[in-house]
């Protein structure tokens, strides 16, 4: 067990009572920047944060106090009811997870419990709450982007300098979407009010007060600089900036967000599933803020598709109907083959597309391949798995699922309807 960096207030504390001594040598990684150095897989999150120093004595958890041994009720109640695990750990089974709540003490001892635990990593915090307050907060580190969850108690939270909690050095800029009620957000001298879906991109570096008197329901996208810089290349310049998630672009990357599951995406252990993900968002958010930003100029996404774009888009269908069959193309590949970026890509479809994305097209001509062969005999007795390969899906129950999507039914019945499956039931989903 990794155990975090105590707090400044308990720093002060050790300050006055002297170093450390006996089995409590050691225990404290070393710390910089806010951020753990004895966890170098993960970057700029917040490692671990610094909830209480265990010290293992013969009675149980104590605290030092004036050189003192006090017995600490949190502390007994947390190992009580887990173990001995910390009030704040990475998963059992994924580093990239970490996972913090005030479930460990009383709702009436939980804001004090969040803000000296808490507070330190993200501002002075606050809420109308006190008496009753709890919150739950995951972190999940993925492909380049850091995912924060956070639910529970309305809360008012102001930091004066870089955030910690994400570090911003690792991650500049965050993507913030309220999920219901309302948020206020004060950053550089402006002030913006979230409605339910909307969304706005923060400068990681940049003082902020967030507001939510209402319950606390939001996911936070960090944002490191190589995502940054690959999608968001003029991102100085869109910050502060409400993102609608009520129509367009905005409208699209809002739903996909409110859709997300936390269990599901902590579940997600495939590579390329995590960076099709991550596209996916990336692209998505790209197109919203050229979208908003240029809404009054003449040549934004609504325009008359260029004979260029035009050319271009339909001789990138060609390419991607001969490919499909390749479990791994993504929009990196597809550029490299035509010598474009990967953004110009998604510009391209974002054009000529007719509402398509290239990750929609894709999957729609997998779709269509693996109906054409589970209508032929050959392909009828074949196990579904075999049918997925075939047609580009790593995932057979993956494929299962978006082939019932598109289809109504299982590709199983699907083959069945069709008449060519044999009388024995051969077709099976491995």
């Amino acid at each position: 067990m990794q155990l975090p960096a105590a707090s400044a207030g308990r720093r002060a504390k050790r300050a006055r009572t002297g170093p450390p001594t006996g089995d409590r040598q050691g225990l404290e990684p070393a710390c910089a920047g806010g951020r753990c150095a004895s966890s170098p897989r993960t970057p700029g999150l917040l490692s671990l944060l610094s909830f209480v120093k265990i010290i293992r004595g013969p009675r149980g958890p104590v605290r030092k106090k004036s050189g003192v041994p006090v017995r600490d009720p949190w502390l007994l109640a947390w190992r009580r009811l887990h173990g001995g695990r910390g009030a704040c750990r990475m998963s059992d089974t994924d580093s990239r997870i970490q996972r913090f709540h005030t479930g460990m003490v009383s709702r009436k001892d939980g804001f004090a419990f969040w803000a000296d635990e808490i507070g330190p990593h993200v501002g002075r915090l606050d809420s109308p709450e006190r008496s009753h307050f709890q919150q739950e907060l995951t972190i999940v580190d993925t492909a380049g982007m850091a995912f924060m969850r956070v639910h529970g108690s309305g809360a008012t939270i102001e930091r004066t300098g870089p955030s910690q909690l994400m570090g911003a050095e690792v991650y500049p800029y965050h993507l913030l979407i309220k999920l219901d009620g309302g948020l206020a957000i004060s950053e550089q001298r402006q002030r913006i009010e979230l409605a339910a879906g909307d969304m706005v991109l923060i400068d990681s570096w940049q003082p902020l007060r967030l507001r939510s008197t209402e319950a606390t329901n939001s996911w936070t996208l960090g944002l490191s600089e190589a995502v940054v810089n690959r999608w968001l290349p003029h991102a100085d310049q869109s910050t502060d900036l409400r993102l609608a998630g009520a129509k367009g672009w905005a409208g699209m990357l809002s739903g996909y967000l409110r859709a997300l599951d936390v269990e599901h995406l902590c579940s997600i252990q495939s590579p390329a599933q995590r960076q099709l993900l991550g596209e996916h968002l990336m692209s998505m958010l790209s197109f919203s803020l050229e979208q908003n930003g240029l809404r009054a100029q003449p040549g934004a996404l609504g325009e008359r598709v260029s004979p260029r774009d035009g050319d271009l888009h339909a001789r990138m269908r060609a390419w991607i109907r001969e490919h499909h069959a390749d479990t791994e193309i993504d929009a990196q590949k597809l550029a490299a083959s035509f010598n474009v970026s990967v953004r110009y890509v998604h510009k391209v479809f974002a054009k000529a597309g007719r509402g398509m994305t290239f990750l929609e097209t894709l999957q729609n001509d997998r779709l269509e391949a693996a109906a054409r062969m589970l209508r032929s005999p050959e392909g009828a007795r074949r196990f579904v798995a075999q049918v997925a390969y075939d047609c580009g899906f790593a995932d057979p129950a993956y494929f299962g699922l978006v082939f019932r999507k598109k289809y109504g039914c299982t590709p199983r019945t699907f083959a069945l309807q069709q008449g060519q499956a044999a009388a024995d039931g051969t077709l099976l989903v491995s």
